[in-house]
């Protein structure tokens, strides 16, 4: 059985997308797990990245016709692109009514029953991580037996019935050769990520021990962290080095430096190889898991970002999402990092369903641009709140009549669920101003810092 990977072609935020430009693309790790897993299974996979090489639903569909797989999984990275999702489906049963058509990620988890009674094309939707899920369920196909020991698997009944089976699969081992790059992409499509300019990601762990309000990664993932070999994930580092000349690498680990030890261990790797002398990388983390001696250490090894969630200025906020650090905290370790020399990346999250009236949302663009005076941060990650289904967040919303419970049917349409309160247009238009007064301000603290004779030179 041939089988073909989609990394669809959708900008996160699909609303804000259209006023900002996402410059920064991803590489489909995901996607490229999960091929490798089949591949090692036996299975003829390939990937087609639509995202990095900017194809239309029409050249996908050219790729389908002329790959002529069994199977087609199309990734659903964002909640946005939900409509390509719709779109490649059918693209590939306007190809060959016979190919299965099978969808993944986020989104599908929390709404696979919707998605399933909603849009004919799509066959399957696995609900969590992928890879033996997928694995499973082809190889039911290909014996033609029950899926209904298949956990974590939603599909329709020879009767139309919806099925979403329970249970849970946990990969012990989700190691990466990049040396198969070559072999699992579609040749003329991967030029356009791999080269030495790009930032690439590497997973080092799975899964979160924490557990905000407003977080999928635990019903997503499961409870608890799984870890790789330190070893196994310096050796990914050195093979997208010596394979493809990268420099420049992204841990996108929910809590990277939770683990200090696990942490240490791939420092001391990264050094022993002489790694840090030709790689920059940087990593996701927790406000709670920063101190000096860390910082100290992983800037030994030349790393020189770290991002970190904020979410908000308001301690009652805060505690609100059950996020367990202090506004304290914060400012602590946005100094601390500063001091030894580490760039760091904000992230805030805009919760419009918290207000009532568009004033209220301009006092919270002052108060958020007043806190982000004191982080001072490198750079800025500033998103409306984005809830799902079966979070606490999502459950207290329509508890106290802020959202209606099929509210959740706007994000089958790529939009945002509608507080009753605060306009989608609203929200965007306030995440925007967000970062423009946070670029201004950039901009201008920069140019204090600049010698005098910049500005008065050609005067």
């Amino acid at each position: 059985m041939k089988i073909l990977l989609v990394n669809n072609n959708v900008h996160p935020y699909l609303n804000l997308a259209q006023r900002v430009s996402f410059s920064e693309r991803f590489f489909p790790l995901g996607l490229f797990n999960i091929a490798l897993y089949l591949k090692n299974m036996g299975y003829a996979v390939k990937v087609l990245d639509a995202f990095a090489s900017n194809l239309d639903v029409s050249r996908v569909r050219d790729v389908i016709c002329e790959y002529r797989p069994d199977i087609v999984g199309i990734a659903n990275c964002y909640y946005s692109a939900i409509d390509g999702v719709f779109r490649i489906s059918s693209a590939c049963k306007q190809v060959d009514k016979d190919i299965v058509t099978i969808v993944g990620g986020v989104l599908p988890s929390y709404v696979s029953r919707d998605l399933l009674a909603r849009c004919p094309s799509i066959d399957y939707i696995i609900r969590g991580e992928g890879e033996q899920v997928l694995y499973r369920l082809v190889e039911a196909l290909r014996n033609k037996t029950s899926l209904t020991d298949i956990c974590r698997l939603a599909y329709r009944g020879p009767d139309g019935t919806i099925h979403s089976n329970d249970g849970r699969y946990e990969l012990d081992t989700f190691h990466v050769d990049p040396a198969e790059i070559p072999d699992v992409f579609i040749a003329r499509y991967r030029n356009h990520y791999i080269s030495p300019r790009m930032v690439m990601s590497i997973e080092a762990s799975r899964g979160c021990r924490y557990a905000c309000h407003f977080c999928t990664i635990r019903n997503f993932l499961g409870e608890g962290v799984r870890y790789k070999k330190p070893v196994e994930v310096v050796d990914e580092i050195d093979g997208y080095v010596r394979h493809f000349q990268l420099k420049r690498f992204r841990f996108i680990d929910n809590t990277f430096t939770e683990n200090k030890e696990f942490v240490y261990s791939i420092v001391e790797e990264i050094k022993k190889r002489g790694l840090h002398k030709k790689i920059k990388w940087g990593a996701l983390t927790r406000i709670s898991c920063i101190e000096p001696a860390l910082l100290k250490s992983l800037r030994s090894a030349n790393c020189f970002a770290l991002s970190l969630g904020v979410e908000s200025y308001s301690q009652e906020t805060l505690d609100g999402y059950k996020k367990g650090i202090s506004l304290e905290q914060i400012q602590e370790s946005f100094a601390l990092m500063k001091e030894h020399g580490i760039k760091t990346k904000a992230f805030f999250v805009l919760n419009q369903y918290a207000f009532r009236t568009s004033e209220e949302i301009e006092d919270e663009i002052d108060k958020v641009c007043c806190f982000l005076k004191s982080l001072r941060p490198d750079s800025l990650g500033f998103v409306p709140l984005l809830l799902y289904p079966e979070t606490p967040l999502f459950d207290k919303y329509v508890q106290d009549g802020t959202i209606e419970i099929n509210g959740r049917r706007s994000l089958l349409e790529g939009r945002l669920i509608p507080s009753r309160y605060i306009p989608e247009k609203t929200v965007f238009d306030a995440v925007l101003a967000v970062y423009k007064r946070y670029t201004v301000g950039k901009y201008l603290r920069k140019a204090r810092e600049l010698p005098r004779t910049v500005f008065m030179g050609g005067h």
